[in-house]
């Protein structure tokens, strides 16, 4: 790390990079107004010896803005555990030792809406706990047409929750929730529906009746506009779709062979690739996942500024 990047005030020796990433969503603000957000990558160095969760989150508000409604997931991808979620402050200073070598933290924030209570839940758990002067019988009745009863609301009393309740912790959505949640699964699946309806049309299409022949001629393969590209130099721009997983990555290494930059890996599976440019200061990172098919791959992000990257492979 330059001396230069260090902000005064902190000693070199705990100075610590963080680089972020907040994928794109629509700020509910509090005066009822949505803003869409796009994606956006930041870094800043920090004294990881005093950094607490409560002061990442404030250096993320300075930066993105959000509704009172909404939360933060915040997670980082170490090398002993795979995805790792910083929910307190051990968590962070976990991530912190996992990077002491790089002085590096790679985190993901996702900001999404906060578990709201089911609405039978509540009337169900309002009326459980309705007492009046009459008794502590529940009022009940099956007949649509009878009349609502009358409530005293002088006489109501609300049964005290349970100690074991307050302060539970809420359960936070993983990463495939997320991605079904916010709608991109059933965009992948539309857009399956629309690329099998187009293949079949085409295939109609391409029906070729020859002169005095008895049988009708498809020399069409299905898919193949989405494999012929520039083997010398595969296209990363998202959107982008690959054959398989194996020639994606396959794809990945040649383009940073051909950009002379060191790729890393922050996740790597049947289902996603996160890579990145291991250079200190280079923001090159790209993020692709397995479509509905189950063979095809499309690259779903990619920050590929290459330019700025200051360290080249070696030799």
């Amino acid at each position: 790390m330059n001396p230069s990047d260090i902000p005064p005030g902190i000693d070199p020796e705990v100075a610590f990079r963080v680089s972020v990433q907040i994928s794109g969503f629509s700020a509910k603000l509090n005066d009822g107004s949505c803003v869409d957000v796009q994606r956006k990558c930041d870094e800043w160095v920090v004294d990881y010896s005093s950094y607490t969760l409560a002061k990442l989150e404030n250096d993320l508000a300075a930066r993105v803005q959000w509704g009172s409604s909404q939360q933060l997931i915040i997670s980082s991808f170490e090398s002993s555990d795979g995805e790792m979620k910083l929910e307190d402050d051990d968590s962070l200073s976990v991530a912190f030792s996992e990077r002491l070598a790089e002085k590096r933290l790679f985190l993901y924030v996702d900001v999404v809406d906060k578990p709201a209570l089911c609405e039978s839940a509540i009337t169900e758990g309002a009326m459980s706990n309705v007492f009046t002067d009459y008794g502590s019988a529940q009022v009940e009745s099956n007949d649509p047409a009878a009349e609502p009863p009358v409530i005293d609301w002088n006489t109501l009393e609300i049964a005290p929750i349970a100690e074991e309740q307050i302060g539970a912790a809420l359960p936070i959505m993983d990463e495939d929730a997320v991605y079904a949640f916010v709608g991109l699964s059933a965009e992948d699946e539309r857009a399956e529906r629309g690329r099998a309806a187009a293949e079949k049309e085409d295939t109609l299409d391409d029906l070729v009746d020859l002169e005095e022949a008895e049988l009708l001629v498809n020399d069409r393969v299905p898919g193949e506009e989405h494999v012929f590209y520039d083997m010398e130099d595969p296209p990363m721009m998202v959107g982008m779709r690959y054959a398989s997983m194996k020639e994606f990555r396959a794809a990945v290494r040649h383009h940073a062979i051909k950009k002379q930059f060191e790729l890393g890996t922050e996740k790597s599976s049947k289902e996603r690739f996160r890579g990145y440019c291991k250079a200190e200061g280079c923001p090159w990172s790209i993020v692709a996942r397995l479509m509905a098919d189950g063979e095809q791959v499309r690259v779903q992000f990619a920050n590929l500024p290459w330019i700025f990257c200051l360290t080249l492979l070696p030799g």
